[in-house]
């Protein structure tokens, strides 16, 4: 799973899909927590992001259609990842997520 910064608000834009092609989501789904954990942190630090470690993650309801998890950190900062149908993580907190939804 690669990882990209946050999203902008200009390029989100609402998709009808189920499931990435490739399996990703049910490849992070299938898991077990460390591993997931770890690749969550993967994803959390190429997007620039600060995280030291991921201590636990849950996969929350979709965003845009897109799968997505909640990454929380070792500090207690919670990310939210959104996997794309190329499985390319977005990784984005919640103040941002909501700005980005109403398109601010």
């Amino acid at each position: 799973l690669a990882a990209c910064g946050k999203p902008e608000a200009q390029n989100v834009q609402a998709v009808n899909q189920r499931e990435p092609e490739g399996g990703y989501a049910n490849a992070m789904r299938t898991m077990p927590e460390g591993q997931r954990n770890a690749t969550l942190y993967r994803a959390i630090a190429d997007a620039g992001r600060d995280c030291q470690q991921v201590d636990k993650s849950q996969e929350i309801e979709a965003v845009q259609g897109n799968p997505a998890w909640t990454a929380t950190c070792h500090d207690g900062t919670t990310w939210v990842v959104i996997l794309n149908k190329n499985g390319i993580a977005t990784v984005t907190n919640a103040a941002e997520l909501q700005a980005t939804q109403k398109g601010g």
